[in-house]
């Protein structure tokens, strides 16, 4: 019988996580989340879930295609901006920093947008969001302690940091405009992001292994 090894609780007894269920544990149904502390805001996950494999969702319809192609152009612009290597073995230790690095102080931005966008829904509309907008928060928060454990590694320049300031003005003003307009995009278009992301460090983690 599988137990739960901080808690030492059997698997049986332990409560159902809201994501397997319409209904939470507690009865309050998935409206009332963002009104309740649950004690871990992490999410829990099987050992499955986290043998993760590299796919690819074919995008159905013209929103899906649109979020498909704008991820495919915005990727080739970043590798030649970044001098990226897609040949592990040509990976250097410069290229990783360089490119994770920039590329965590972007993937930060959605979450925060997604969640700003429908905090103030939720105002004009006086209804709760329904859990969302504490996921987008934490989503973006969690890109933002990976960019911090990247800089203990290496110090960008100021040159590097004025990019910085230029992707932030021009993808977030544009990620703004897109959420508001098209939720369903931008969703797509974060998913597509993550399965380059999923490929990359793929790509990283060979390139680590295979070296010298």
């Amino acid at each position: 019988q599988k137990t739960n090894l901080r808690e030492g609780v059997a698997a049986s007894e332990m409560p159902i996580h809201f994501r397997e269920s319409s209904q939470h544990p507690l009865g309050i149904g998935r409206e009332g989340l963002e009104f309740f502390n649950l004690g871990n805001p992490h999410g829990h996950y099987t050992e499955e879930e986290l043998n993760v494999k590299l796919t690819h969702v074919a995008p159905k319809g013209m929103v899906d295609n649109m979020a498909y192609g704008a991820v495919r152009a915005v990727r080739v612009l970043f590798d030649a901006a970044t001098g990226w290597k897609n040949d592990a073995s040509k990976i250097t230790a410069k290229n990783v920093l360089y490119r994770v690095i920039y590329l965590e102080t972007i993937a930060a931005v959605p979450g925060m947008v997604a969640a700003i966008v429908r905090h103030f829904r939720s105002l004009r509309n006086m209804k709760a969001d329904g859990g969302y907008l504490q996921l987008f928060l934490e989503e973006a928060n969690n890109e933002r302690m990976h960019l911090l454990t990247f800089v203990r590694m290496k110090d960008p320049s100021l040159m590097f940091r004025a990019a910085v300031i230029l992707g932030q003005f021009g993808f977030g003003a544009a990620f703004t405009l897109s959420y508001i307009i098209s939720p369903r995009f931008c969703h797509r278009f974060v998913g597509y992001v993550e399965e380059e992301a999923c490929s990359t460090y793929t790509k990283i983690i060979k390139a680590i292994e295979i070296a010298p």
